[in-house]
């Protein structure tokens, strides 16, 4: 059984909320979003060159939501260069409408954001175009819980400290506890999917056991890994 607490973007009227009508919430997000950038929507972009892109970083909560925006000052927003490095279009490029989609796609599954929107605004001049990226986070900060009940007993529980987004950087940390009906443990682990920029994905991993009756240690396990995609 495992559990997530936490505290997901909710608006404050239930007909504009994401999860009820996500097309219309995310329409007002984008016009408002084009509104303060002076951008207007491009109609017809296909094959138009992309001679700008600017990437717009949403907080967690908006004035759409009924949480205090104080909140957004726990949350650290995805960086625009992590939003950069997973366009698959770059300036100078033709605007291909398969590309953008892919984009955005790309975007939903890699980062942890609930909204992830690439829209074309019009550019300088007739053959232009301005590529709008539009992404808004999810709170990142999770407590996840797992355990088992069984013959009146607590035969397993594990509980995880969780941060999907450190400090807006995509990378994913965590603190753990766990114990079962013989040893107790504590660990962490660390996880960056572009080591210091490249392609390489690191993934950190160890733990301390120790034995639930007298408490001492029964050793511990650690884990380094340095992965290449083909």
């Amino acid at each position: 059984m495992l559990f997530f607490l936490s505290a997901l973007p909710r608006s404050g009227h239930a007909a504009t909320a994401p999860s009820a009508a996500p097309e219309r919430y995310q329409g007002d997000l984008l016009g408002e979003t084009l509104t303060r950038h002076s951008l207007r929507l491009e109609t017809a972009p296909e094959g138009k060159r992309i001679e700008r892109i600017v990437i717009v970083t949403g907080e967690v909560f908006d004035h759409r939501d009924p949480w205090p925006l104080l909140l957004n000052s726990l949350h650290a927003t995805t960086r625009p260069e992590v939003i950069s490095r997973e366009l698959l279009f770059r300036e100078g490029d033709p605007w291909l409408n398969e590309k953008i989609t892919e984009t955005e796609r790309n975007l939903r599954a890699t980062l942890f954001v609930s909204v992830a929107r690439i829209v074309p605004a019009r550019g300088t001049a007739a053959n232009t175009v301005v590529a709008l990226v539009l992404t808004k986070d999810l709170w990142s900060l999770r407590t996840n819980f797992d355990f088992s009940y069984l013959g009146g007993r607590l035969e397993h529980f594990l509980t995880e400290l969780e941060e999907r987004n450190l400090g807006g950087t995509n990378r994913n940390t965590a603190l753990t506890f766990e114990t079962d009906l013989g040893a107790w443990s504590v660990g962490q682990r660390y996880g960056d999917p572009y080591l210091a920029g490249t392609e390489l994905r690191l993934d950190q991993r160890a733990a301390l056991y120790f034995n639930r009756a007298t408490g001492r240690n029964e050793g511990g396990y650690g884990l380094l890994s340095v992965e290449a995609p083909l």
